[in-house]
């Protein structure tokens, strides 16, 4: 079920908070993955400082909300810890948090709305920042092969679309859903990218590559 106009405030609200914060907060990790003050921009990414207007467990994490043409719907809450981008998550902290029975949905979404020549799909919230902003096309996030599995309408949303898919680190998880959306969208283009690479490192270090490696 979709946020009420009530909630939608509130979380808005959060936001704004979460906003300030990450001015000085987030550069550090952005500009670690090879992005910089445009990505908190663009995507209104935020930071948890300790407060008693937030639960614990979200303080010092990163706060990326899901936004859409009527507000924002949701916020993930992402560890900052460097172990989760080094795929060191067993027995540690949750890498996402979120608000109990809260729906998955799809990030960026919006992205569709504007789709020209390629849309790209991606694995997380981060490829989606990279290509978005590093290489100025439109991506959207889906959060894994399981919910994409789960919610078989989200396939109509990309019906039609020139679609390329990155499964990210070329790990299992990510050839599972690249594997799960073609067969509900023949249509569209798996790239595989070397093993411990995703879109994010490569456009960091090397655009010319990733446009190379896509076919763009």
């Amino acid at each position: 079920m979709p946020p009420s106009t009530a909630q939608k405030h509130s979380l808005e609200e959060k936001l704004l908070r979460y906003e300030i914060s990450a001015q000085q907060k987030l550069l550090p990790y952005l500009h670690g993955r090879g992005l910089g003050d445009a990505a908190r921009e663009r995507f209104r990414l935020g930071y948890v400082e300790p407060s008693e207007l937030d639960a614990r467990m979200y303080w010092h994490r990163l706060a990326i909300p899901y936004l859409t043409p009527t507000g924002v719907v949701q916020i993930r809450y992402r560890c900052l810890d460097q172990h989760h981008d080094a795929g060191q998550d067993a027995g540690r902290c949750p890498k996402f948090l979120g608000p109990p029975g809260q729906e998955v949905t799809l990030y960026n979404a919006q992205a569709t709305l504007t789709a020209g020549s390629v849309l790209f799909l991606t694995e997380g919230e981060p490829d989606t920042w990279a290509i978005e902003t590093l290489l100025g096309y439109p991506a959207v996030g889906i959060p894994g092969a399981e919910s994409w599995k789960a919610h078989p309408y989200w396939a109509r949303c990309f019906v039609n679309f020139p679609l390329i898919i990155l499964p990210a680190d070329g790990d299992e998880a990510g050839n599972n859903l690249a594997t799960a959306v073609a067969k509900d969208l023949p249509e569209t283009r798996i790239v595989h990218l070397p093993d411990g690479e995703d879109a994010n490192s490569i456009l960091a270090h090397d655009p010319d590559e990733f446009l190379k490696r896509v076919g763009l």
